[in-house]
């Protein structure tokens, strides 16, 4: 999944695209395609197609950080910091002792100075 946001990020959309289904096609259900599909629909700036991917690849591992992080980066950076947390949250209900998410969640309940 990594290689093929990489080739993206690199101009290499086709190849990209193919990794990423070519991984589909063999692991259908892992929660880290859907993962890879939002990235790319990140990176090609489709918001609503990369969220509904993330929110799927949390659906189906509920353990795995990899669409939380950056679901909840991304709402951060829109200003929707009230998502950020509630995505946040909702992973750390499981994951209590995941500290890189918790540090995250702490810092987006501070108060603005």
């Amino acid at each position: 999944v990594h290689v093929g946001m990489s080739d993206y990020k690199f101009g290499k959309e086709e190849d990209a695209v193919k990794i990423i289904e070519g991984l589909a096609e063999d692991y259908p259900n892992h929660a880290l395609i859907d993962y890879g599909h939002g990235q790319i629909a990140l990176l090609k700036e489709d918001m609503e197609t990369a969220i509904g991917f993330f929110n799927s690849s949390i659906e189906k591992d509920p353990r795995s950080d990899a669409a939380p992080i950056v679901l909840g980066d991304y709402y951060m950076s829109a200003g929707n910091t009230d998502k950020a947390i509630a995505v946040w949250e909702n992973f750390l209900q499981n994951n209590r002792y995941h500290k890189k998410l918790r540090k995250r969640l702490n810092q987006a309940k501070k108060p603005v100075e």
